[in-house]
């Protein structure tokens, strides 16, 4: 989850939640990561940065609370207005919410400031798109749902819907909408194309909408399966999504990269390929046409962080390897970040060489990562 490192530090206060580091006032730049181990502790985790990119004072923290399926994540992008940072709470499953916006406040040391229902059942909110002042989208996963909800970030208020019936071509109809991304004035919104049972997978695809009307203008075929990231590639005036597949063969997986002048998804590489063997899971790309996949292998082997040149498809050896890594970010000094699940660290690596920048040691193993940036 394309993701990029933030301008100020986080001290995050959520309701019902006391628990933090002690620190005085924002700091000028943070890596914030928001972790779980899924048995009830959930925190999210601040650390300045200087301005060369080395970690400084402490590693802040905030407990978010003991629920076990509270699920904590951080919106894929950080397109999100210059006084805001917002965390996901999906809690699906959970017995006590069903889907919740939280919104930190930036200026007073991300204090607790206002929470957002993301509907009134189960909703499993995946991410989260500000695209004007007064409206942001968020993209509902289950069922019940299954579209692209409206909401006022300013007021904390639903205000609308966006309907996805009939762009799937599961027997079940579900779009299953999950990862989003602004570009040329644009929304792209990835489309899962996944049945009730996670039993039938529809190759994905990309919903195209326009925020001004907030209506479904165009719909772009995929190549593959279960598409997990999509991420603007200005430089080459493209998007790139990154396809994990649907677990049965690594031909379903792959690297695709989308002309939006034309609406045609070519695939630059596929998880069958021989120096990949697995299920692309993440993605981040950099201006010299080199990008960074986390592979998932096939044989269960672990997971992988290996560079694919974007234009000849040549996937390369890997650059760093542990049994899960949740997620990969790209940060604004031009490295990888990794969370590391198994190890509980987040670390920042050269792309080229793989070589180790920092490494920050967790309490509680990381699931999800952002570089936010206060905008001038």
């Amino acid at each position: 989850m394309r993701k990029v490192l933030l301008g100020l530090a986080v001290a995050v206060f959520l309701t019902g939640c006391n628990n933090s580091s002690d620190d005085d006032g924002p700091l000028a730049s943070a890596l914030v990561i928001a972790a779980t181990d899924y048995a009830g502790a959930n925190v999210v985790y601040g650390q300045s940065l200087s301005e060369k990119g080395n970690p400084i004072g402490k590693l802040r923290s905030r407990a978010l609370g003991d629920d076990p399926k509270l699920d904590p994540r951080l919106p894929a992008l950080a397109n999100q207005g210059n006084d805001e940072l917002v965390l996901i709470r999906r809690e699906w499953g959970s017995a006590v919410n069903n889907g919740t916006l939280v919104w930190l406040d930036p200026t007073d040391r991300y204090s607790f400031d206002g929470s957002l229902s993301a509907a009134s059942t189960s909703a499993n909110p995946q991410d989260y798109l500000r695209v004007r002042t007064d409206k942001a989208y968020v993209s509902r996963f289950e069922p019940a749902y299954d579209d692209v909800l409206i909401i006022d970030p300013v007021s904390r208020k639903r205000i609308g819907r966006i309907d996805l019936s009939g762009l799937a071509d599961n027997p079940d109809g579900l779009a299953r909408p999950t990862i989003m991304a602004l570009y040329n004035g644009l929304v792209y919104l990835l489309l899962q194309d996944i049945d009730l049972v996670f039993g039938t997978y529809g190759n994905g695809k990309v919903a195209v909408i326009n925020p001004a009307t907030d209506k479904v203008v165009d719909v772009i075929d995929l190549n593959r399966k279960n598409p997990v990231v999509i991420l603007p590639s200005p430089e080459r005036g493209s998007l790139l999504v990154a396809c994990a597949g649907d677990w049965a063969a690594p031909a379903t997986s792959g690297l695709e990269e989308i002309d939006p002048a034309t609406g045609v998804s070519t695939l630059i590489v596929g998880g069958e390929n021989a120096a990949l063997a697995g299920y692309l899971g993440d993605l981040v790309a950099f201006n010299n046409g080199l990008a960074l996949v986390l592979n998932n292998k096939a044989d269960w082997s672990g997971s992988y962080i290996q560079p694919v040149d974007l234009d000849t498809g040549a996937a390369g050896a890997s650059l760093y390897f542990s049994w899960y890594i949740a997620d990969l970010a790209r940060d604004r000094f031009g490295r990888a970040i990794i969370a590391d699940n198994i190890t509980s660290q987040a670390l920042a690596i050269d792309p080229e060489t793989g070589a180790v920048a920092f490494t920050l040691d967790l309490a509680v193993p990381p699931q999800s990562l952002l570089d936010w940036r206060e905008r001038d």
